[in-house]
């Protein structure tokens, strides 16, 4: 139970780091748009968990283990690859299709989630942001879902919770500095604990 919890807390961490980003840069998210933000996380979260349930009992425990490892490595590697891409501020992508483009773009700047600079979050744009928020779901959720979890329990916890460190996060932001932080290297570092726990346990 507390690795589920503790999981759930690194899945919201994005999301409370964002939207600790838009308080302190006055762009207000309205409660249905939060809500939406967390629905569509915990969608894509549940889609890997029940696919990696479906699988688990198929492949042995140490390749499930081995799995496990690989991929929360590869989100350990990639949060720390989009801490040094957003340190650095290049644009390392480029796509034709102009919705993959924004994605990717929101993924590296949260703040261009915010396309008509109206300085507030429409369903339309907190969609984009909430699909960028949730490349790591899928990876990870699957990682997760090959152990035995009470996933009923899993998916409403981190529903709810999402929705309440977003709003926490605005408060925070209003109160803070117009800046521009970063955790993107905390969250790597999570991912890299929990991988390396996967061989050892």
């Amino acid at each position: 139970m507390l690795s589920t919890i503790l999981f759930s807390l690194i899945l919201v961490l994005d999301s409370f780091m964002t939207s600790i980003t838009y308080g302190a840069n006055g762009i207000k998210v309205p409660k249905r748009s939060i809500i939406i933000i967390s629905f569509i996380g915990t969608l894509f979260l549940s889609f890997s968990l029940l696919f990696a349930s479906g699988i688990k009992h198929y492949i042995s425990p140490f390749f499930a283990s081995f799995i496990s490892f690989l991929l929360l490595f590869l989100l350990g590697l990639s949060n720390l690859f989009h801490f040094i891409v957003k340190t650095k501020k290049k644009k390392v992508f480029s796509f034709n299709f102009k919705e993959i483009h924004f994605v990717i773009d929101i993924y590296f700047d949260e703040l261009k989630a915010d396309m008509d600079h109206s300085s507030s979050l429409s369903v339309k744009e907190a969609i984009f942001l909430a699909i960028a928020l949730s490349f790591d779901s899928l990876l990870s959720g699957f990682g997760f879902g090959l152990s035995d979890i009470p996933i009923s329990f899993f998916l409403t916890f981190t529903f709810i919770l999402n929705i309440i460190v977003f709003k926490i996060g605005l408060w925070i932001g209003k109160r803070i500095q117009n800046n521009h932080y970063d955790f993107s290297w905390l969250t790597a570092l999570i991912f890299f604990i929990l991988a390396f726990s996967k061989l050892i346990s």
